[in-house]
């Protein structure tokens, strides 16, 4: 009987002790008053002011009960999510951040593995480094509208996060920010002026990339190895495509490259096999070493008279290569290994008229199966039936006008003889007429491209 009573009074006590409510203090010195009480599995963290932050040898208090929590409630009053305070919290399913909190510090969150959706609320400024890494099971991802930093590594991980709205007060998206996440499509708002290095890396699902107008450097590696990605949009202020931006973007199958860009640097399209159509704006200086390296599904491309520098390699491999405009009217000392792997016995080269018989001596581009004068009736575009771009007047004076089964990467496009492109602009696919205001281009003869299709302009 006294043993019956004493497995009784032993199972009270460990429940007792389980159930048992825990309570630490972990405010910052300046936040005496912040405590976390751990009662079941939910741990609230209550009073006013910053938490404390720990480190891989200064473990949060919790730490030894890390796994049994799986409900965090962070209250009104805090100011800031520790760093490391979540960190490894496997079991941790539901979180609710409060309104004053302005820092979701390094590691916060870092392996929270059960977690499956986070609201950031609208007083969040940063979003720290790692903050949410491999946090595997994360579906959804609300940001305040006040964020404006997130930093390296902070979705790293994320494989289950398909979808996530960057808002319009963000200004910088660190290293790594989203590598190896489940995104499938991003837009970068206006907002942000750098995108950091690998910032989008082995995002194996991205299908569509849209980068605004404010993004001025593209990082090394950004969107390397994504492998799906088959729609990119590059913002209007884009100067520097940086080291292996879009290296192994394999399935990319068109870019046009604005006129705002000057470097495209090393193997920045390096491996991209689909990319069949690549359009340079005027005020590209710098084409780096690799930089369309493997491109072979690339028939034709122009080299405008803005460029200064072809590197080493830079178009190895582009074995469907037919037709190469260049409009530098004196001919660039390049390597003789820009071309490695392509037979330039089949390539026409084509260059200003006064330009033939300098081409026809220089090392390298004397070494194309042929040279001639752009104005040539095949120098630029072979010609298509004109009935397949249906449009009116023709000649045109003032108003050109664009009947046409649009599709929704479509892209109107306007060259003069010279191959330069005076005019491009995406269409949206709902759209029945397009309009060019031909008024404002000199008199003469001009090549419209739509797609594949291309018809040939008069304007007088």
């Amino acid at each position: 009987m006294k043993k019956i009573v004493l497995s009784l009074l032993c199972g009270s006590l460990c429940i007792v002790a389980i159930n048992a409510q825990q309570t630490w203090d972990i405010g910052s010195p300046n936040a005496t008053d912040v405590v976390a009480t751990l009662h079941n599995d939910t741990l609230t963290i209550s009073g006013t002011g910053d938490m404390m932050n720990w480190g891989f040898r200064n473990f949060m208090p919790w730490n030894s009960v890390r796994n049994s929590i799986k409900t965090v409630i962070i209250g009104d009053s805090i100011t800031s999510v520790g760093g490391h305070a979540f960190f490894n919290c496997t079991n941790l399913t539901s979180v609710a951040i409060g309104n004053n909190v302005t820092i979701i510090g390094d590691r916060a969150f870092r392996g929270a593995s059960s977690l499956t959706s986070i609201v950031i609320p609208n007083s969040v400024v940063i979003i720290d480094t790692s903050a949410f890494y491999d946090c595997t099971a994360l579906t959804s991802v609300t940001m305040g509208n006040s964020v404006t930093c997130i930093r390296r590594w902070a979705f790293q991980g994320t494989s289950s996060l398909t979808s996530v709205t960057i808002p319009n007060s963000v200004t910088y998206i660190g290293s790594s920010a989203f590598a190896r996440s489940g995104l499938t499509s991003i837009v970068i708002p206006n907002s942000v002026t750098t995108i950091g290095n690998q910032a989008f890396r082995d995002c194996e699902n991205l299908t569509t990339v849209i980068i605004g107008d404010g993004v001025t450097t593209i990082g090394t590696g950004a969107f390397f190895n994504c492998i799906n990605l088959s729609s990119l949009t590059l913002g209007n202020n884009v100067t520097i495509i940086g080291d292996r931006a879009f290296r192994g973007a394999s399935s990319l199958t068109s870019v046009v490259i604005p006129n705002s860009v000057i470097i495209i640097d090393t193997s920045a399209f390096y491996g991209c096999i689909a990319l069949e159509s690549v359009t340079l704006g005027n005020n590209v200086e710098f084409i780096g070493r690799w930089a369309f390296s493997g491109n072979s599904s690339l028939t034709s491309i122009t080299i405008p008279n803005s460029v200064t520098y072809i590197g080493d390699r830079a178009f190895q491999h582009c074995t469907a290569l037919t037709s190469l405009t260049v409009l530098n009217a004196i001919p660039l000392a390049i390597s003789a290994n820009v071309f490695h792997g392509v037979n330039k016995q089949n390539i026409c080269l084509y260059v200003l008229p006064e330009s033939i018989d300098s081409y026809s001596e220089a090392d390298v581009w004397k070494n194309f199966g042929c040279i001639k004068a752009i104005g040539d009736e095949t120098s630029i575009f072979e010609f298509t039936p004109i009935m397949q771009i249906q449009f009116y007047p023709n000649p045109v004076t003032n108003k050109l006008h664009i009947t046409h089964e649009w599709q929704s990467d479509d892209i109107v496009e306007l060259f003069d003889m010279n191959g330069r492109r005076v005019f491009s602009q995406r269409i949206n696919s709902h759209v029945d007429k397009f309009i060019i205001d031909m008024s404002v281009f000199q008199h003469g003869n001009y090549i419209l491209r739509i797609g594949n299709q291309v018809a040939k302009i008069v304007k007088q």
